[in-house]
């Protein structure tokens, strides 16, 4: 299907691809998707009834997304599912959705997902959802630009490289601060104007600007969590 999918349309980039398989469909992805790397650039796990990958020896891992609702009958097996993932050494997001059934999760979820599976550059996270998008979070946010990032300006000289190497270091030493020192960073580093004018609050109309993975960040960020993410904007803490 994939292969027809993309003779048929050869605009379509087979790095894009990511499969999504509900329930029984998780086997299909688990077996076929993560054993041909190049017609399966990720996967997304909904209510699976399997987590274990068929991965080729060698050659590239595909990154995994996988929601379990906590009112599935599946959800027994959220714990071998996340020790399944975490065997294969892939990059992995495990999500228990609370008051989910055996359903599809929220699309604004889905969306998000996807997005993650093509551009998240983060650690495996684990997170506890809400069965519909969580609202306002009073998020605090710090935004380091590169070079060529959407927005940046031309006195940005900072490689992709060193950027992140720079939101990194800053992560470290905001893991370590207390909410006020982390508060007065934000205000005053970030270099996203109208974030400053904020005192260093993420507004929803900011998030939703820089994007899914941004709104995804805010929705599983727990208390006191510092997460860092990339956008076409940049890296942001």
């Amino acid at each position: 299907a994939v292969r027809s999918l993309l003779q048929s349309h050869p605009e379509v980039d087979p790095k894009q691809v990511v499969w999504l398989g509900h329930s029984t469909g998780s086997y299909a992805c688990c077996e076929d998707g993560a054993s041909r790397p190049s017609l399966c650039a990720g996967i997304v796990l909904n209510v699976a009834q399997t987590a274990t990958l068929n991965c080729p020896v060698k050659g590239p891992r595909p990154r995994v997304i996988l929601f379990m609702g906590t009112e599935d009958f599946n959800f027994k097996a959220y714990g071998a599912h996340r020790n399944a993932l975490k065997a294969a050494k892939v990059p992995f997001s495990v999500n228990q959705v609370k008051g989910q059934g055996h359903t599809m999760v929220d699309l604004s979820y889905l969306a998000a997902a996807v997005h993650w599976v093509l551009e998240s550059e983060g650690a495996d996270e684990e997170n506890v959802l809400p069965k519909e998008p969580p609202g306002e979070r009073k998020c605090r946010h710090l935004l380091l630009r590169f070079k060529g990032a959407e927005g940046a300006g031309d006195e940005i000289k900072r490689s992709v490289d060193a950027a992140r190497k720079e939101a990194q270091k800053t992560a470290d030493l905001l893991k370590k601060e207390k909410t006020e020192k982390r508060s007065e960073r934000a205000k005053k580093a970030s270099e996203d104007a109208e974030s400053r004018e904020e005192g260093g609050l993420l507004t929803a109309e900011r998030r939703d600007a820089f994007g899914p993975l941004l709104r995804w960040a805010c929705w599983t960020v727990a208390e006191g969590e510092v997460r860092l993410v990339r956008t076409p904007a940049g890296f942001h803490l």
